[in-house]
C-alpha cells in the first residue's frame, strides 16, 4: 500500500526497516510527543494493530501506530534525518491512503489480449480433435509389398 502527504507519494514500510539508531531513539522521540515508549511497547502496538485489520482505526493507539509507520516510510524513502515529530507534522487532510494498482493481465506473447490460434496449431482445439489430427498426420501409408 502507498500513501501520500500533500501530493508526495510514499511506499508504506515496515518498522523493521528502521535502523538500530532510530530504535535506540524511539523512547526520546515518543517522549517528545507526550508518550514515551520502549522497543517492546512499540512492537506490541504494531503487532496488535496489524491483527485488528479494518478495525485498526478504532484503536486508541492508531495515531501512534500510523505515526510510526509514516516515520519509517519517510525514513526509508530517503528522509533519513527526519524525527518522528517532523514526520507527523502535517495536516491530516494532506494524508491520503492509496490502493495498490494491479498490473494489467499479460499473455505469453506480451500483448494484453489472447491471440487467435493459427489453423492447425492445436491450440484452441479440443483434446480429442487434436489427437485425431496428430494421429492422421503421423500415420504413414503402408506399402503392399
Amino acid at each position: 500500500m502507498k500513501f501520500s502527504i500533500a501530493g508526495k507519494v510514499y511506499e508504506t514500510e515496515s518498522v523493521d526497516r528502521l535502523t538500530l539508531r532510530h530504535w535506540m531513539r524511539i523512547e526520546t522521540e515518543t517522549a517528545e510527543l507526550g508518550r514515551p515508549m520502549k522497543w517492546g511497547q512499540v512492537r506490541a502496538m504494531v503487532e496488535r494493530a496489524q491483527g485488528l485489520g479494518a478495525k485498526v482505526e478504532e484503536d486508541d493507539d492508531f495515531p501512534w501506530f500510523i505515526g510510526i509507520v509514516i516515520w519509517a516510510s519517510r525514513f526509508t524513502a530517503g528522509e533519513s534525518q527526519i524525527s518522528l515529530a517532523q514526520a507527523v507534522d502535517f495536516p491530516l487532510s494532506d494524508l491520503e491512503f492509496l490502493q495498490d494498482e494491479e498490473p494489467p493481465l499479460r499473455t505469453p506473447g506480451g500483448g494484453t489480449r489472447p491471440r487467435r490460434p493459427r489453423p492447425g496449431s492445436g491450440r484452441g482445439e479440443s483434446t480429442a480433435a487434436a489427437a485425431r489430427r496428430t494421429t492422421s498426420r503421423s500415420a504413414t501409408p503402408s506399402s503392399g509389398a
